[in-house]
């Protein structure tokens, strides 16, 4: 059985590496206890650094993209003896550290699980990501594929590292926990809306609130409610911004749900919006799909790739408050509702099949 080492680990990658593990000796390297669904896979906690400064020292840097590395993480790799190493992202230090590792065994193959469809816009980030790049096209013969779940991210990583083959494979979502289920549509005829995101800035809440406010003046006929659903260091402005614009009896805020209750919450609502400037992938979009919600979301979130523009969602272009609140609008009946939820729901079902999508996975890993 072959050994398969995760350096780095996320909700994406979690579905991947436990059905993997049916096939596999998998273990998952790092920086925090990750709270796995199936809770099937050996985790080694290591400290990150950047370069020689601490971990500790750097919780302050909120969104920036730093080049953590992992202390130790050689000395792991000699014990474990991995066959195949699955490291995630380019804006790491640990994928570096990976690379050096199969420049000294030759024999281990490398996969980059990769979101990135664009050079980030931070000068430090930008620099960092041209110096990767250059490094790992000068080895590319040691780099077995890069994975992808977008298409954007797919051409994206194929116009910079022409030299190594890219594989495409679409998240599933897991069937056991997410499924579509017998449901009405806006209840007292009220669209309720859903928006789950972090309270950071490239989520972008404040083009929300400022599509219910053109709501509010061009559309009073319009009923709706929306629920936020996430943390972070922009949380308590946006709820300031909330009752400035008078929107605090239309709008909730909830704390991080867990995995396990987001189908339950997922039932008492309507359509999912998603703001976000450059969201990598997007987890939300597909888990509110196959529960049978519509979407509206920007034209730079990665999980497009499910959509279906005027079937199952719609798709604006990031930071247009009024062609966010149009598309609101546009699904503000209950019978367009209702018929865009269904179609979600089948498009998950019929293309993204759970099953199929993780025995990809395995194909191209194990082969």
């Amino acid at each position: 059985m072959k050994k398969v080492v995760f350096i780095g680990i996320n909700n994406v990658l979690d579905r991947f590496a436990n059905r993997l593990a049916t096939k596999a000796n998998v273990v998952a390297v790092t920086n925090a206890r990750f709270e796995s669904v199936e809770k099937t896979i050996p985790q080694i906690i290591l400290k990150p650094h950047l370069f020689f400064i601490p971990w500790k020292w750097l919780q302050g840097f909120g969104q920036l993209s730093l080049p953590y590395f992992f202390y130790g993480l050689q000395r792991v790799l000699d014990q474990e003896k991995p066959d195949v190493i699955i490291v995630m992202e380019y804006l790491r230090g640990w994928t570096l550290q990976a690379l050096f590792y199969t420049l000294r065994h030759p024999t281990v193959k490398l996969f980059i699980h990769v979101e990135t469809k664009r050079s980030p816009r931070g000068l430090f980030g930008r620099v960092y990501l041209y110096g990767t790049l250059k490094i790992l096209h000068f080895f590319s013969s040691h780099i077995n594929a890069i994975l992808t779940y977008t298409e954007q991210a797919s051409r994206w990583n194929r116009s910079k590292l022409p030299l190594v083959r890219v594989e495409l494979l679409p998240v599933p979502i897991d069937p056991r926990l997410f499924s579509y289920k017998a449901r009405s549509y806006m209840e007292d005829g009220v669209l309720r809306i859903y928006c789950n995101a972090r309270a950071v800035p490239f989520k972008r809440h404040g083009d929300l609130l400022e599509a219910l406010v053109l709501l509010e003046t061009e559309n009073r006929d319009i009923r709706y409610s929306v629920t936020f659903i996430g943390e972070g260091p922009l949380k308590q402005l946006i709820r300031e911004r909330v009752r400035a614009l008078g929107l605090e009896k239309k709008c909730t805020f909830l704390p991080p749900v867990p995995l396990t209750k987001i189908p339950d919450v997922l039932l008492k609502h309507d359509v999912l919006v998603l703001m976000s400037d450059n969201e990598a992938f997007g987890i939300v979009v597909p888990e509110a799909m196959v529960s049978g919600l519509s979407t509206i979301t920007s034209d730079t979130v990665g999980a497009n790739v499910y959509v279906i523009p005027g079937k199952t969602g719609f798709i604006y272009k990031t930071g247009d408050c009024r062609a966010l609140k149009d598309a609101i609008v546009a699904i503000a009946h209950k019978d367009k509702v209702s018929e865009m939820g269904k179609a979600s729901a089948v498009q998950m079902e019929t293309n993204f099949q759970w099953d199929a999508c993780l025995q990809n996975f395995n194909n191209v890993v194990l082969k």
